[in-house]
């Protein structure tokens, strides 16, 4: 039974991954660890689950909530994971991964040549994360949680939900100078 099962392994690890198409995040079940990405392929008109888990035999984490693709890097945000996984693209091989300790992270943002924004669910921080040293190097502060971030010319605008559970909590978009934070 052990030759079978390993087999099996093997023959999973073994299977190509598609490198064309559009890429899907499912977050999975909660509590689960079973959020993984699927790419679909409009040409093709097929779909291809699990990616992380067929590259390297095991999902990447519990809610699989982004995913940011920077040169030849996936970075997978695991919100109830509280960490970022690291892969190479397009295989989607495990490189490492960066705890996020009390963290719910959402999106990852790359803002220079070793410095990335993470929003958050419930820290009301953006996290500053040095991805080349694995490493929380800081937070700024904000009025509720974050979500989507995109960067324009020398600015980040951040998205900034309402939560009616946080007294004076107001929906916004914040305007970030990256260069100070």
């Amino acid at each position: 039974a052990l030759l079978a099962l390993s087999a099996c392994k093997k023959e999973i690890l073994d299977q190509t991954v598609p490198q064309a198409g559009v890429y899907v995040v499912n977050e999975g079940n909660f509590n689960f660890g079973n959020g993984d990405v699927s790419v679909y392929n409009p040409a093709t008109r097929s779909i291809t689950n699990g990616l992380f888990k067929l590259a390297n035999g095991y999902a990447p984490g519990d809610v699989v909530q982004s995913m940011s693709i920077q040169d030849s890097l996936v970075y997978l945000v695991v919100n109830n994971g509280q960490k970022i996984v690291v892969a190479e693209f397009p295989s989607f091989r495990f490189i490492h991964a960066i705890a996020m300790p009390d963290a719910s992270p959402r999106y990852f943002l790359k803002v220079n040549d070793s410095i990335s924004y993470v929003s958050d669910l419930y820290a009301q921080k953006i996290w500053l994360l040095n991805y080349r040293t694995r490493t929380v190097v800081g937070h700024i502060p904000v009025n509720g949680w974050t979500e989507r971030m995109m960067k324009l010319e020398n600015t980040i605008l951040v998205q900034q939900r309402i939560n009616s559970l946080l007294p004076g909590s107001e929906g916004a978009i914040l305007k970030i100078n990256p260069s100070t934070h």
